[in-house]
C-alpha cells in the first residue's frame, strides 16, 4: 500500500504578530506610541484585512513563547477575519506584503522589525536552526558572525531568509547616580529628585534637578563639576 501524504499543520494562519525593536534608550512611552501607530496603519487596510490590531509595549516573544521583556520592544497582535469576508486570497503572500509595507514605513533609524504567522500545531521553533559549539567563547563568536554573513549575503539563499538572527543575549548597561553627601551641602538638589535620577534615562542635564535659584547661576551657582564624574565604564559614580 503505497504512503498517503498527510500534512497535519499547512502553511495557513488565522493571527499573526509585528515585533518591534528600538535602540537601548528608547522609553516605553516611545515604544508604545510606535505601536499604536502601526497598529493604526494595519487597521486602516479595512476589515477584510485584520479583525483588530492589539499592540502591547515592553515585550515580544518567539516561536517557542519564550519572552524577552525590554522597554524598547513591543508586539502587535492582529487577528485576522473570516476566510469568508477575507480581502486577499493568499494568506502567505499578505503577510509577505505587510511585512515589506511596514518595514518601509516604520522601520529606520534604529527600530526594526520582524514579523511571524501563528501556526497551529505545537510551538517548532524557526525551520533552520544552526548551533555552534566549543571550548573557546571569542573563536564561537567570531565563527558565528562569519556564518552569519555568510548566509546573509549568499545570492542564492539570502534573499529567502526571513528573520535570520543569532540568537544572542543583548548586553544592557544600568546607570546609577549619587550624591556625594561630603559636597552635597549648598547645591539645592532637591532629594527627591537624587531618588528619581537613578530612574531617568542617563544623560539629562544635572541642572533640572537643580532649584530655581540655582538654575539662574551668578555668585550662588558655585562650581558643582567635582559632584559627578563620569568613569570610563559609563557609571556615574561621585567625584572624589
Amino acid at each position: 500500500m503505497p504512503l498517503i501524504r498527510i500534512k497535519f499543520f499547512p502553511d495557513d494562519y488565522n493571527l499573526y504578530y509585528a515585533f518591534l525593536e528600538g535602540p537601548a534608550d528608547t522609553t516605553i512611552e516611545h515604544t508604545d506610541a510606535k505601536l499604536r501607530e502601526i497598529a493604526r496603519y494595519i487597521m486602516a487596510d479595512g476589515p477584510g484585512c485584520a479583525r483588530s490590531a492589539a499592540g502591547s509595549a515592553g515585550f515580544v516573544f518567539n516561536e517557542d513563547y519564550e519572552q524577552e521583556f525590554g522597554h524598547n520592544l513591543g508586539t502587535v497582535t492582529v487577528p485576522l477575519p473570516d476566510r469568508k469576508v477575507r480581502a486577499f486570497r493568499d494568506p502567505i503572500a499578505h503577510l509577505d506584503a505587510m511585512r515589506k509595507r511596514l518595514n518601509e514605513r516604520f522601520a529606520g533609524e534604529g527600530f526594526e522589525i520582524r514579523m511571524r504567522a501563528e501556526k497551529d500545531g505545537p510551538p517548532t521553533g524557526k525551520d533552520v536552526n544552526i548551533q555552534i559549539v566549543g571550548p573557546n567563547e571569542r573563536a564561537v563568536l567570531e565563527l558565528s558572525d562569519a556564518l552569519l554573513r555568510a548566509l546573509r549575503e549568499d545570492p542564492a539563499l539570502g534573499p529567502h531568509l526571513t528573520d535570520l538572527t543569532d540568537n544572542r543575549g543583548r548586553p544592557a548597561r544600568v546607570f546609577r547616580l549619587d550624591v556625594n553627601q561630603s559636597q552635597d551641602s549648598g547645591t539645592g538638589i532637591d532629594p527627591r529628585g537624587r531618588r528619581a535620577a537613578g530612574r531617568r534615562r542617563a544623560g539629562r542635564p544635572l541642572h533640572r534637578r537643580l532649584s530655581p535659584q540655582r538654575r539662574k547661576g551668578g555668585p550662588q551657582a558655585a562650581d558643582r563639576s567635582g559632584l559627578y564624574r563620569r568613569p570610563r565604564g559609563g557609571t556615574l559614580d561621585p567625584g572624589p
